[in-house]
């Protein structure tokens, strides 16, 4: 089994626990229940601080996903993207300009194992009980033939989060755009493709 890494040391206690966990399927792949269960766990963690929850933010998953295929796939463990890329650049590339935050970590097998690693960690705990964070995006990779096989990504934001994209629609009705969509499509009558 690899050994798990933060870009931060954690306690003995964390690697024992979590070397005696099961071996995951050798397929690659990312995994939203994985993804989904970090967020539950962080927004318990804030819970027992006193702190409100963050919601699940489409565009910080979709740059938080990127990243841990990425470092997956390229062989690499850093804050800043494999090609050299500075970290922001990469968030904001997804997340327009406002506070952001991440952690990372590699080899850690479960949701609640990385949770724990970060918790473990001074600067990453920090980021997880920021008070101005307003969304979440988790990424987590799954690569068998990669040094890690596991790879997480947590990115932070201050914005108000963007709904899921199937939501959308619901967001447009409720605020009356999608039938003035509507509408302008009528009146530009049928599109042609080429």
């Amino acid at each position: 089994m690899p050994v798990q890494r933060l870009l931060a040391a954690f306690p003995a206690a964390v690697l024992a626990a979590t070397a005696a966990l099961p071996a995951v399927a050798q397929a690659d792949y990312f995994s939203a229940e994985f993804e989904g269960a970090v967020i539950e766990l962080v927004n318990l963690e804030r819970a027992n601080a006193g702190l409100g929850a963050l919601s699940f933010d489409s565009r910080l998953q979709a740059a938080a996903r990127a990243h841990a295929h990425d470092m997956a796939s390229n062989g690499c463990f850093s804050h800043n993207s494999c090609d050299g890329g500075v970290w922001s650049e990469r968030i904001y590339s997804y997340y327009p300009l406002a506070g952001i935050g991440e952690n990372i970590a590699a080899g850690y097998s479960t949701a609640a194992a990385v949770v724990a690693g970060w918790m473990d960690s001074a600067g990453h705990r920090a980021n997880i009980l920021n008070p101005d964070w307003l969304g979440i995006g988790v990424g987590y990779y799954y690569l068998g033939s990669s040094d890690y096989r596991h790879y997480w990504v947590q990115n932070f934001g201050t914005l108000a989060p963007v709904p899921e994209p199937h939501a959308y629609a619901m967001l447009l009705a409720g605020l009356g755009l999608l039938g003035l969509a509507a509408r302008r499509r009528a009146a530009a009558g049928p599109s042609h493709a080429a």
